[in-house]
């Protein structure tokens, strides 16, 4: 399927269903693909689904287009009633590959319980006080790469839910935006959440709220680790580096402490400039401590020539002692 350059589509909510007998489909985006304005949307989760697709290829010099603006999607009060841009669902051996995004309700791109992603060279594009446009959403999926791509968005550059495993962000450049996050993990009531082999290498930081960012709900149960973020380089970032065990995604959050174990997670090579006074920024839980946390090559100025430090509590690990700056507040206890 063809989509030719020099034309613009305006298309309606759209899903396209497989499962499909050829062991390939290609679509070719050259053109621009338009969404209606909001009142014409019938579905408030997704705009442009592709489900239960093996060998799906998209590719091409165009991309799409959401159309959102503060004036309708991205005001105040809607919360998560927005539909995401692009939703890959049940899918495996999925390209994503030269395409642009820009202005979507929700999120960008939503991967979901899918197999064998790559996404490259694709850029994503949204205001930095664009509520909730994530840039690529993955959950439940496994064995997906992303690499040499530029996200400026208003929420996580790419944003890590429960159910993950074997994911590889390299050469991404992210700002403005939340960061590369894992989380929010335990907010679904009664689930065991699972994320391991997260690793983030080579990329760039720019005026984003966080960079290297782990977070769990109160209440939440499950485990996030084998995490690794390493050789990232840091413009102006206010929490370069942030675990937290106490997210709270509700007015009224409940006082139990999160029970999502963090574990086995290392952030090494991080160098460049924060805007915050506490560049390291170790936030865990009473009841499950976060365990062999460790940082190396940590060379973090400040952006304003101030005095940098680190914050810990229940967190356990080790940190070497030529780390800039100093993370003496991590305990040292032995995994288990």
């Amino acid at each position: 399927m063809a989509v030719p350059a020099n034309k613009r589509f305006f298309v309606r909510p759209t899903r396209f269903m497989g499962p499909c007998s050829s062991s390939s489909i290609t679509v070719q985006i050259k053109g621009q693909i338009i969404a209606p304005n909001m009142n014409q949307f019938n579905t408030k989760t997704m705009w442009i689904v592709f489900s239960s697709v093996n060998g799906l290829v998209l590719t091409g010099t165009g991309g799409f287009s959401g159309s959102a603006t503060f004036n309708d999607w991205w005001r105040p009060g809607l919360g998560e009633n927005r539909p995401a841009a692009l939703g890959i669902l049940g899918c495996t051996n999925v390209i994503i590959k030269g395409l642009t995004f820009v202005q979507p309700p929700r999120a960008h791109i939503a991967i979901t319980s899918c197999t064998t992603v790559t996404i490259t060279n694709i850029q994503i594009t949204a205001p930095q006080n664009s509520e909730n446009t994530d840039g690529i959403d993955i959950s439940g999926s496994s064995n997906i790469n992303i690499q040499q791509s530029n996200i400026q968005t208003g929420d996580d550059c790419v944003a890590i839910n429960g159910g993950c495993s074997n994911i590889n962000i390299t050469n991404v450049n992210c700002g403005p935006g939340h960061g590369i996050s894992v989380g929010s993990l335990g907010r679904d009531a009664g689930i065991f959440e699972r994320v391991e082999n997260i690793h983030v290498k080579n990329c760039t930081f720019t005026r984003t709220q966080n960079a290297a960012r782990i977070k769990t709900v109160n209440e939440g149960n499950g485990f996030a680790r084998m995490i690794s973020y390493e050789n990232i380089v840091l413009v102006d970032v206010q929490n370069p580096i942030i675990i937290k065990q106490n997210y709270c995604v509700k007015q009224n959050c409940p006082s139990q402490p999160s029970k999502v174990k963090v574990r086995d997670v290392s952030f090494r090579g991080f160098r460049g400039t924060t805007v915050s006074d506490v560049a390291i920024n170790l936030k865990c839980s009473a009841s499950t401590p976060c365990e062999n946390i460790k940082l190396e090559g940590i060379n973090i100025r400040s952006s304003y020539n101030k005095l940098l430090s680190a914050s810990c509590s229940n967190a356990y690990g080790t940190s070497n002692p030529s780390n800039v700056p100093t993370c003496s507040c991590l305990k040292q206890k032995l995994s288990f």
